[in-house]
Order: C-alpha cells, then structure tokens, then sequence
C-alpha cells in the first residue's frame, strides 16, 4: 500500500499564511488604532469689510465701509460681532504691526440677524387649525448701541489731530532682507477694516486705504444762495491759491445753533460725502437746477487741492441755506378768441405749459367804458368758457388770467371784444 505525503506540505504552507496574518495584524493594530494629538476646531472667520473707501475732506477723514454678511470660507450668515478700523501714519507695516501700533480708529457693532417667526403648524388633523405664534419683537433701530446689521453701508469719521499727524517710526530688527515696500512720497495714513468674529478672532483684513496728510488750501467765503424759477445759483470767494471746488448740499442747522460747527458722528449708517456738481468746478458760479418750492437746501463750498494722484479738500465754507418760495406768475395765455351766438358768447385759448398750472379766470368788461370784473368764481381748468349772463346786443371786452398753485396771477392775454346775438 502507498503512502500518502501530499497532505503535509499543504498543512504547512496554511500554518505559514496564518502567523503571517497574525504577524502582519499585530503590528497594524496597535498603529492603526493609535489616536493623534487632538486638532483645534475649524475657525470661522468672517470676509473682508469691503469695498472700504477713505477720503480727506479738511481735518477729517470718512471711512466707509460695508459689513460683511458672509465667512471667508462662503458661508451665510456671517460670524462676525464687530469690525474695527484701525489707523496708521508713516511707512506701511504687516498686519499684525498695524494693529500693534496703529489706532484703533472705531469698533462697530454688529448685531445677529433677525430671527424669522416659525411657518405656521397644524394642532391636529382632525381640526386643521392653524397654530399661530407669537410675532418677533421689533428690533431697534440700527445704532451704536443696538448694533448694525450685516450687509449695512457704515460711515466712520477721525478728527486729524496731532496724534494722528505723528508719523509712527517701527526700530528695525537687525539687518532687514528682501524688498522693502516703498515709502509714501508724503505724509501718508493708512486705514484698514477687518472683522471680528464671536471668538475674539480676527478675519480677513480690507485693502489699505491712504490719505496725504498735505496742508489744504484755505475754505472759500462769502458764499451766497440766490435762485430763479428754474435754478439756484451760487457764489462764493475763493481763498488764494484754491485750485477747484466741490459743491456739498448739507442738512439745515437747528435754528438755535446757526453758524455752528457740529462734528459728524464717529460712526453711523451712511455713505462718503458727494459733491453735488459732477466735476470739480474752476470757480464760481455754480448752478443747480433742483429747485423745490418750499423745501429748505443748505450748501456749502470746498476747495480741492491735487497733491499727486489724490485730492484732498478745505474745510467747508460756512453754510448758506435758502428755501425757494414760488412768487413766480405763469405765462399770459394766448390766441383768445370770442364767438358770439344766440343769448351767449363762447371763448377760447390756446393751454398753458407750465406744471403747477391751476387754472384760468375769465375777467369781462361791459363797453363802453366798463373796468374788468371777474367772471369765473376760481379757476377753471378747461381753456373753453361760454358766457351766458351776457345781454343781447351789448357789446363785452374778454381777458383771460393763468393761475399757479400758488395762488401767483399770469398778466392778461390778449383782448377780444363780441356781442350776443
């Protein structure tokens, strides 16, 4: 009988595969388990506060900017409890030397988004009544105090005073390599917003922003506010030296404070100041042809001053304020025409054009020798009369007056005289 000896080399070669396994998972077992150091959580940070636009007019600075109603990662709503600006004089430092020693110019507020009632529910089916909820309380309005919303347009302000005129010197430590940034030609600053998320965390900072710290020119004078049917016109004295001017319609002082100063907030909702003509102007006149009867327009004057590429402003003239009363007549009316007939005689005009137009007055004299009287009680609207209270026979003379909404009497039209048959 043969032996069979198939069966242990097979045995062996399964025993081998086996404590390869066991090898293999012992050593992967305790790596593959093993836990790594713990990792910090994601940070949500908010997107950079832009656009962010800086501009000098006098001894003040505006600063605007739009809060940022989105993370840097695209997220809705933003993470953000407030954005600080921060100022900076002298030669240009990395962020984290900018808010070392730069000022902080402002810290805005910003408020959580509103919270939205919850969509009506069904108490039961069998019922299907809708169950109501109580609506939000209403939100303050938008301030310092209460916090702006996100996606708001904010306006910050700084008063230039001798801190902020005082170029900041950063020691240099050691032999400093690679490019330097290039250094203002002028006294610079420079402002940067950034926000700043719930953590205390700051996000990604805005473009910088600079402004010449150049003397201005001198603030025009004698600014004067006169005006017509169409446009109000203003002068003004320059100071020497002024190169242009803008032009600024202003709020009206309170009664009790004219002539005086009232810095702006450092911070409100708002936008940079605009000039109200187009293009800086070469000099006096300027003309505004926005003329509303009875509302209140306060103006006043900046000079403009190039220093390179930018321009920076004077202090305003003093406001000049006017309100423009209409005392201006419409046009006579024209192409009168009388048509006598049977017991009546029927006039008519050509319309007038302009757009506080009222009406017209018919005035009717008895000749020979009568003076005019007027015949129509108030306006009429129609550019037809027929005068029926007229005596067969007799010979009448017809004026016809426009009248504005202001009550302001046109000179007479033309004259025409007729008879009723």
């Amino acid at each position: 009988m043969k032996r069979q000896t198939t069966g242990r080399p097979r045995r062996a070669s399964i025993v081998r595969r086996l404590a390869l396994a066991a090898a293999i998972a012992a050593v992967c077992v305790p790596a593959c388990g093993k836990k790594g150091p713990p990792r910090p959580p994601l940070a949500i940070l908010p997107a950079r506060p832009e656009p962010f636009a800086a501009r000098r007019l006098g001894s003040v600075v505006y600063l605007q900017f739009q809060i940022p109603g989105a993370n840097a990662d695209g997220t809705t709503p933003a993470d953000v409890e407030r954005v600080e600006i921060y100022g900076f004089t002298g030669q240009p430092p990395g962020s984290a030397e900018f808010f070392k020693r730069g000022t902080l110019v402002a810290s805005v507020p910003v408020r959580k988004p509103a919270e939205e009632a919850p969509a009506p529910k069904t108490r039961g089916k069998k019922s299907g009544r809708p169950e109501t909820w109580p609506a939000p309380p209403a939100r303050p309005p938008a301030s310092m105090r209460s916090g702006f919303d996100q996606g708001d347009t904010i306006l910050v302000t700084e008063p230039l005073g001798q801190t902020e005129l005082a170029e900041v010197v950063i020691p240099a430590k050691g032999p400093v390599a690679g490019p330097q940034p290039q250094k203002p030609s002028m006294p610079t600053r420079f402002y940067v917003a950034v926000g700043v998320n719930r953590k205390g965390q700051k996000g990604a900072v805005s473009g910088r922003q600079g402004v010449v710290l150049a003397t201005p020119a001198a603030a025009p004078s004698d600014l004067a506010v006169t005006y017509t049917e169409t446009a109000l016109t203003l002068t003004w004295t320059p100071a020497a030296a002024s190169g242009a001017f803008n032009v600024y319609e202003v709020p009206p002082a309170p009664p009790a404070a004219e002539g005086v100063k009232f810095p702006p907030p450092p911070a409100a909702a708002g936008q940079l100041p605009t000039p109200v003509n187009p293009a800086p102007l070469p000099g006096p006149p300027f003309t505004d042809p926005r003329v509303a009867f009875g509302k209140p327009r306060c103006y006043v004057v900046r000079a403009v001053s190039l220093f390179g590429t930018q321009a920076i402003e004077s202090d305003q003239s003093p406001a000049q304020c006017v309100t423009p009363v209409d005392t201006f007549p419409p046009a006579a009316p024209v192409s009168l025409n009388a048509i006598g007939s049977a017991g009546a005689i029927s006039l008519i005009w050509e319309a007038g054009k302009e757009p506080d137009l009222a009406g017209y007055l018919v005035m009717r004299a008895a000749l020979p020798g009568s003076d005019f009287v007027q015949v129509t009680p108030a306006p009429i609207a129609e550019t037809t009369f027929n005068d029926t209270t007229v005596t067969r026979g007799a010979r009448y003379a017809y004026v016809v007056l426009a009248v504005d909404s202001s009550g302001n009497r046109s000179a007479r039209s033309n004259r025409v005289e007729e008879s009723a048959r």
